[in-house]
């Protein structure tokens, strides 16, 4: 007769953890390093990670976040596309943004609440945010009973330009705005971004005048 044996255990949990045990503390190393890029790259760019499952890239972005958090000058927000998979997922991450961000909550509400006054356009590609504009319409005397329109923040992620998806994505907003009788768009940029002009005087757009900006302070 066999005898029988006890063995204590303990269960391994997948789940993301923001203390590195390994001994080199790599993935810690990894945390510091992106944070380092973020901190010194002022014109934003995208990073991605690459691993296996369980090779610790959820527990590296945990690592990160709590770097983060401790410094003002970079704001965090965490988006997980897969817990959203079949939701309407425009709307879904606007919402988590909004519930992110206090001081953006009653502007993105506003947005959200009143969609006939304008609107934030996503661009996506694999549950990726690659593309974003806002429009905002507004009523003109002179040009009663047709409405103006302002097309702003026109802005495609790095690693996804020259490809024609701002153009696709203005062109996108220009036909829904014609459906609601909007009879001119306008739009403005910096004078150093060349690549804006080139995209606006490609679709149409003239140079009609000056646009003049005053900061209101406090």
């Amino acid at each position: 007769m066999k005898e029988k044996h006890e063995y204590d255990f303990d269960l391994l949990h997948d789940e993301a953890t923001n203390l590195d045990i390994f001994e080199d503390k790599t993935h810690e190393k990894i945390a510091d390093t992106l944070k380092r890029i973020i901190k010194k790259e002022p014109k934003g760019l995208t990073i991605g990670l690459e691993g296996g499952w369980g090779s610790g890239k959820s527990s590296i972005v945990k690592m990160l976040r709590d770097r983060i958090n401790n410094d003002n000058d970079i704001k965090y927000f965490y988006f997980d596309a897969w817990a959203h998979e079949g939701d309407p997922l425009r709307r879904i991450f606007l919402e988590s943004l909004i519930d992110n961000f206090g001081d953006m909550d009653k502007e993105l509400s506003e947005i959200l609440s009143h969609p006939h006054r304008g609107w934030i356009s996503v661009c996506l590609q694999q549950d990726q945010v690659i593309a974003t504009c806002q429009t905002v319409i507004y009523s003109n005397l002179i040009r009663a009973p047709f409405s103006k329109a302002v097309i702003d923040s026109v802005v495609v992620d790095e690693g996804f330009r020259n490809r024609g998806i701002g153009y696709a994505l203005m062109e996108w907003t220009m036909e829904l705005l014609h459906k609601e009788r909007c009879e001119r768009v306008m739009v403005s940029t910096a004078f150093s971004r060349t690549v804006a002009h080139r995209l606006y005087e490609g679709m149409g757009f003239d140079q009609f005048g000056y646009t003049y900006l005053k900061v209101l302070e406090d």
